[in-house]
């Protein structure tokens, strides 16, 4: 697959016009996230507690709700980047994963 590096879309050196550039890479894991409504980005899991204890299954993620009342929860993905050190592993949703096509080869920063 071929991925564009998050910081640099949202962040971005390029122009409105330009493309943010893509970047090889593979996809170690994927899951449903939970995401902000308002910035779309995905929120951390909470850590899970040893031990017994009363599951209060009533209780939302933080923030979690939009307008509707509905949680938003998106299929993200462990995306690896080719030849990369691991540290640099991140999630991301489906929005930054392109197919390795001919017109997406030409965007390989």
């Amino acid at each position: 697959v071929l991925c564009t590096d998050s910081q640099q879309a949202e962040g971005g050196t390029a122009t409105s016009n330009e493309l943010p550039p893509l970047y090889e890479a593979i996809i170690r894991k994927s899951g449903l996230k939970y995401l902000d409504p308002t910035t779309r980005e995905i929120l951390p899991e909470r850590k899970k507690r040893g031990g017994r204890r009363r599951q209060h299954h009533h209780h939302q993620h933080p923030n979690v709700e939009d307008g509707d009342g509905r949680s938003i929860k998106e299929w993200c993905h462990l995306i690896h980047f080719q030849g990369w050190n691991s540290r640099w592993d991140l999630w991301m949703t489906e929005t930054g994963v392109f197919h390795d096509t001919p017109e997406n080869r030409k965007r390989v920063g």
